[in-house]
């Protein structure tokens, strides 16, 4: 019960992040959504800080068990990033809400604990992207320097945080599908 009534109230603040800020966020509101006390809220969080944090790294996870999903060793470079590109045109809309909480906590990256947070989760999409370029090296679909490599990933990363930022201010979908293609 205790975490049923974590998760109705995390999923309210995450509800509540749809249209206001951090700063915004009241725990008030949160609580309205998830039908509890405005006390019950610290039963299960410290403060509102601790609610942003836990609503930033769930959407996190989130993103990141949908963007890894039916990549596999046995598949071809070719084919895994196919996969990754169809994940993330998925994730444009059915991610679109724990998106806007992403760039949310970009707002408080002078934040050391929400700087961490968004760090690790960079570390581990670069790790996703790695594993699909160091399987294709193990079955010698590529010849690349690590050099490359590396440059290729953070050009993935750097593209898809471009392309979803401009999708959630309403930049044509079309044309980031275009344009993922050419840099895939």
């Amino acid at each position: 019960m205790k975490e049923d009534k974590f998760n109705i109230i995390l999923s309210s603040a995450i509800e509540v992040l749809q249209s206001e800020n951090y700063q915004k966020m009241k725990t008030a509101s949160i609580a309205k959504g998830a039908g509890v006390a405005e006390g019950t809220i610290y039963r299960y969080f410290k403060n509102k800080k601790e609610i942003f944090k836990e609503a930033v790294k769930h959407a996190l996870e989130k993103l990141e068990e949908n963007s890894i999903k039916g990549l596999d060793k046995e598949n071809s470079f070719e084919d895994n990033l196919e996969i990754l590109k169809k994940n993330f045109l998925e994730l444009k809309e059915s991610g679109k809400r724990y998106y806007k909480i992403k760039y949310k906590a970009y707002s408080e990256v002078d934040d050391g604990e929400i700087r961490e947070i968004l760090l690790e989760n960079t570390d581990r999409e670069g790790s996703a992207i790695r594993t699909i370029f160091n399987w294709a090296l193990e079955k010698n679909e590529l010849d690349l320097s690590k050099e490359k490599i590396e440059s290729m990933i953070y050009m993935i990363i750097a593209f898809s945080q471009y392309a979803i930022r401009l999708y959630t201010i309403g930049y044509s979908e079309v044309k980031i599908e275009y344009e993922l293609k050419e840099v895939i």
